[in-house]
């Protein structure tokens, strides 16, 4: 049995319908197929991903058990309240799959990362983009963690971010107790699988598709082809050797024809 193998398995148990891994996915791309304002879903996998970043001073890896990837349609210059809603309950989805499925007492700490996106967007839509009633049109710096605010701001912050948290907890909640046959057939799809598209997804539960085309970065045809999920860690391996230059020992342009970036001008080796 491969590695990844053990180490998705090691989240089962004597389970119905498969490991939480699948459901909790699952609860992701359900509430963003059955949102309107969410963007939608690319695709999703159980696969372990094997994340490589660049940073100025070191490059680093991270293992993500698993994604669910989404893409808006076109380019987007600002988000409205109605899509930044939208964007918590989709965060919300996993933990609320894995409650409804398996009970309060059985939720995993896979949910970390979302409560923390979702708790700095809600933040920030508090803070900086005037959408809270009871604060109104202000913005504010709560980048000291609120510190140079009075006690009675910050608690009313707290408060707002809190609602909104709770209130995309229970919009999440009503989408998947109203589609639990559409969340048990995904997750045993998925468990199966591995790895769906967004039109997979919409196949299954007898939506209309989408045409698919490989994304590219703004600038048209002559911009970077982005690969699927599959091929990202391989990409950005490479991609993170083009940007080092192999340390010097591989031209600056053969790098780039390895990771089969087009260059729109002259490119020095040096």
């Amino acid at each position: 049995m491969p590695w990844w193998r053990c180490a998705l398995f090691l989240f089962e148990g004597p389970r119905p319908g498969g490991g939480t891994h699948c459901f909790f996915w699952e609860g992701h791309a359900l509430v963003a197929v059955r949102t309107v304002a969410a963007d939608p879903v690319h695709e999703e996998t159980t696969v372990p991903q094997r994340l490589e970043y660049v940073r100025i001073v070191q490059a680093g890896v991270s293992l993500a058990l698993g994604m669910v990837n989404q893409l808006p349609d076109e380019d987007q210059t600002s988000i409205s309240l109605r899509q930044m809603l939208a964007r918590l309950d989709v965060c919300m989805g996993g933990r609320v799959a894995e409650e409804i499925v398996f009970g309060p007492e059985s939720v995993t700490t896979g949910a970390s990362s979302d409560l923390k996106q979702a708790t700095a967007l809600a933040r920030a839509m508090v803070t900086k983009y005037g959408m809270s009633s009871r604060l109104g049109q202000v913005s504010m710096d709560y980048e000291d963690d609120g510190r140079s605010m009075s006690s009675e701001t910050r608690a009313i912050v707290e408060e707002e971010v809190k609602l909104l948290l709770e209130a995309a907890y229970e919009r999440a909640r009503t989408i998947l107790n109203g589609h639990m046959d559409e969340l048990h057939m995904l997750a045993k799809e998925l468990l199966e699988k591995e790895t769906m598209s967004g039109n997979d997804i919409k196949v299954l539960l007898g939506m209309p598709t989408t045409a698919t085309a490989s994304p590219t970065l703004p600038g048209g045809p002559s911009g970077i082809l982005l690969p699927g999920i599959g091929a990202m860690s391989q990409w950005l391996s490479a991609l993170r050797d083009a940007l080092l230059g192999y340390r010097g020992h591989v031209p600056v342009a053969e790098c780039l024809e390895r990771c089969h970036i087009r260059v729109l001008g002259p490119c020095s080796s040096g």
